[in-house]
């Protein structure tokens, strides 16, 4: 069994945009993009697995960028074809910046990832016939607090009490292990 450590699925955010694409009040989706990415100290010790193509992987989608492939695993349909590219820009055995697009279900999902951007969006955002949501800051150290949903009734706007972060993810571990239902990775 594969775990992604501090996944966000149990977030009442990601739950909530789960519900509203279930639900098919927006219609259906068309267009989503997430985005994860930070920026790396190299000098700090403890990223240096994060540089090295044997500890880290080849690419930034090994690290901050698995949890935006998590999510539309999660939220949306299962892809189909995916076309990305790489960059270089910092380090020069690994790729600290990658961008793909997927083709999920009928929709087209732009998934987003770099150890080399100080001030990133980290947004989630979903469009649908009738509509989007937005989740601004979405994927990063700190829980989603703002959901976004516009549509021709408006902007409305659902706020979250942040939780544990990695005390919900030991809570679903332990449903897990007692054969319970778990929505982790």
């Amino acid at each position: 069994e594969f775990r992604l450590a501090h996944h966000l699925r149990h977030q009442p955010g990601i739950l909530a945009v789960h519900e509203i694409i279930n639900s098919g009040k927006l219609g259906r989706i068309r267009r989503a993009s997430m985005q994860w990415a930070f920026w790396v100290r190299e000098e700090a010790s403890s990223t240096e697995w994060k540089r090295d193509p044997c500890k880290g992987g080849q690419h930034a989608f090994f690290d901050a960028g698995i949890h935006a492939i998590d999510l539309m695993l999660y939220l949306l349909p299962p892809p189909k074809q995916v076309v990305a590219i790489a960059v270089k820009s910092r380090f020069q055995v690994s790729f600290d910046t990658v961008s793909a697009v997927l083709e999920c279900g009928d929709s087209v999902v732009e998934l987003s990832t770099s150890q080399s951007n100080r001030f990133p969006l980290n947004a989630i955002t979903i469009d649908f016939e009738e509509g989007s949501v937005h989740i601004p800051h979405a994927l990063g150290e700190t829980p989603i607090e703002r959901v976004e949903i516009t549509s021709a009734a408006g902007t409305e706007i659902m706020t979250f009490k942040a939780p544990s972060a990695y005390g919900e993810e030991i809570v679903d571990f332990v449903r897990l292990l007692n054969g319970e239902t778990t929505i982790a990775t």
